[in-house]
């Protein structure tokens, strides 16, 4: 699955607010594989997407609301949305333009609007267009504009859409392991995580004669049940071993490719930045054909990895609003160094400390 747009409007913090995951320019060389849509190569979409900004930017809710938009097209479940909903006073919107197996790209929106007495009405449109061999994204999507929106009861509607497959990733949700249903890979990616993160884990193994993806930890003489993503002594692991396991997870449902979208919310907190940049190759270089990765961090050193400058978005907030801000409108040479730029305020998403000017009087 490869997300294309997304529009939020009064949904979580969202007004107004829209992010692009395509790019204008193919690259000659570039060390992602895949970055256009497999048969149409002029079809560029953002394989990998890194969300850089500073605290409550928006990154973790850009994700929930994804995740929200997708359980209603999976599900109809609205009421997630409707409880994303900021000022419940006032027309809440949405739109999504993304592709899944067929060759079409497909756009859905909806409208949610207040009636009176607490009721809400829904304005739904669910559109398609055949993308053509030559086509870009930009030229498909005109052409969907072009038609404009064919409003539908969304309950009947939903039910064409293709199967969607996603795996969101948050810190303080529960800790799992079962992303990947090969416990042979779960058990590869735990042993290498959790080994690199904590040199008094000597070894993870399977516990057999179980129905359940159970693992045994030993860490100083010490054997630790780790069952379905939970340990029963956790009060023994640093904060960030503990996110090595749903980084774990998470790396071996990629490694399986089982869902095709993946959003992994800033679980490197506790984490060496090395080890995370480590991790995050190893979540790119498996990454499927026509599928997408989204990655938030607080670690500007990853901006000076070898990725594609249009890889990297910032979330801002200003004027009372967040937007995205792509790296490649600021610094469009791949020879320039993103870093340097972002130090030096070129792109302004620095957060701002003057409040903290008061305290040095």
């Amino acid at each position: 699955m490869i997300i294309m747009k997304l529009k939020l409007d009064n949904f979580f913090a969202f007004k107004d607010f829209d992010i692009d995951m395509s790019y204008p320019k193919k690259l000659v060389r570039t060390p992602i594989e895949h970055e256009s849509l497999s048969g149409y190569p002029n079809f560029r979409y953002k394989k990998v997407n890194i969300i850089l900004g500073s605290n409550a930017s928006g990154k973790t809710t850009l994700g929930k609301a994804m995740r929200n938009i997708l359980n209603f097209i999976a599900f109809k479940n609205v009421s997630l949305l409707e409880q994303s909903i900021l000022d419940v006073s006032a027309r809440a919107s949405f739109m999504i333009d993304f592709i899944v197996r067929e060759r079409k790209l497909n756009r859905i929106m909806l409208d949610i609007i207040p009636d009176g007495d607490g009721k809400r009405r829904y304005e739904f449109s669910y559109d398609r267009e055949t993308i053509r061999s030559r086509d870009s994204y930009q030229s498909c999507a005109a052409r969907l504009d072009e038609r404009g929106r064919t409003i539908m009861d969304y309950n009947s509607a939903l039910d064409s859409v293709e199967k969607l497959g996603w795996l969101f990733s948050y810190p303080e949700e529960k800790m799992r392991t079962g992303e990947s249903k090969n416990r042979a890979t779960q058990l590869r990616t735990l042993n290498a995580i959790l080994k690199s993160l904590d040199p008094s884990i000597s070894t993870v193994r399977l516990l057999d004669d179980v129905k359940d993806t159970s693992f045994v930890v030993e860490k100083d003489g010490r054997e630790i049940l780790l069952q379905n993503g939970a340990l029963t002594t956790p009060e023994v692991f640093s904060s960030g071993t503990r996110d090595g396991i749903a980084v774990a997870g998470f790396l071996a449902g990629i490694m399986d490719g089982l869902y095709g979208l993946y959003y992994c919310d800033e679980h490197f907190s506790y984490i060496h930045s090395s080890i995370e940049k480590r991790i995050l190759g190893l979540m790119i270089s498996n990454l499927g054909e026509d599928e997408q990765l989204f990655f938030t961090s607080h670690n500007e050193t990853l901006m000076e990895e070898n990725l594609p400058k249009h890889s990297f978005t910032f979330l801002v907030r200003a004027d009372g609003r967040i937007k995205a801000l792509y790296a490649n409108d600021f610094v469009p040479k791949q020879s320039d160094n993103l870093r340097r730029a972002v130090e030096n305020d070129v792109i302004r998403i620095l957060p701002d400390d003057s409040y903290l000017d008061q305290l040095e009087d």
